[in-house]
């Protein structure tokens, strides 16, 4: 699942990438406000959703289920803060790198050349979630090839040096 927002220029802001078994949503439990963010399928998904209501008498009923909500709350909090600090402090490149190493973390398969990343992502994608243009992102994606930091193959990364693009400030 992709989690987006649109900003007030109308372009797409993503958020995060969620995969298998990942929860979204959880604010809704706490906060009656109306939602602004986005959930699409970025591929086929089965999406599971609980009545508000029973959530929260579950909660009450399973005070660890309310320990788990607030952990993930405070995981999401902790990962954007990171996330403006980075948009502010760092450069293209190492919001680029800083990124790619997140998703190659996160979800990533390891092969005899490195880490793919399975996600089929366009240059807008990755422009969307760091805060640059698609051509910056296109700049910075051509350098990192020339340094054989990374492989790309029809929308598909491949890190070959994890230790090269953590270096990259």
């Amino acid at each position: 699942m992709k989690i987006a927002a649109v900003g007030p220029d109308g372009r797409e802001i993503i958020l995060a990438f969620l995969y298998p078994g990942d929860v979204f949503g959880e604010l809704a439990v706490v906060d009656d406000h109306p939602r602004d963010h986005l959930a699409e399928a970025y591929e086929d998904a089965v999406v599971c959703a609980i009545d508000r209501a029973l959530f929260l008498r579950i909660m009450r009923e399973c005070p660890e289920l309310g320990y788990q909500v607030t952990k993930l709350m405070g995981f999401r909090l902790r990962t954007f803060r990171n996330r403006v600090e980075e948009l502010l402090y760092k450069s293209a490149h190492a919001r680029v790198a800083h990124t790619l190493l997140d998703l190659a973390e996160q979800h990533s398969i390891s092969d005899a050349q490195g880490v793919v990343i399975p996600l089929r992502l366009s240059q807008r994608d990755i422009a969307n979630l760091v805060g640059l243009t698609r051509e910056t992102v296109n700049f910075v994606l051509k350098d990192f090839r020339q340094q054989q930091l990374i492989e790309t193959d029809r929308r598909r990364i491949r890190v070959k040096d994890r230790d090269g693009l953590s270096g990259i400030r």
